[in-house]
């Protein structure tokens, strides 16, 4: 894992377990289905557990690159 910095998620979640178990609730909700939309209302695709960590440190969604999704979920 290279994006989001460990450490810039270590400054929003103090403990390494509570970030985990964040994650991993905040992919769950992804990978079942939940509808993410960027700040353009354009839909995002990409790995559940990328786009959850991307969304705690930063609170909110995965950007876009060029305006193409940087990961396909399916």
């Amino acid at each position: 894992m290279n994006q989001p910095p460990l450490d810039l998620l270590l400054q929003k979640i103090s403990n390494k377990y509570s970030l985990v178990v964040k994650t991993a609730k905040r992919a769950r909700k992804i990978a079942e289905g939940e509808i993410i939309k960027d700040e353009n209302g354009q839909l995002l695709k990409g790995k559940p557990v990328t786009l959850a960590l991307y969304e705690i440190a930063y609170k909110r969604p995965y950007p876009l690159e060029n305006g193409n999704h940087k990961g396909k979920r399916g």
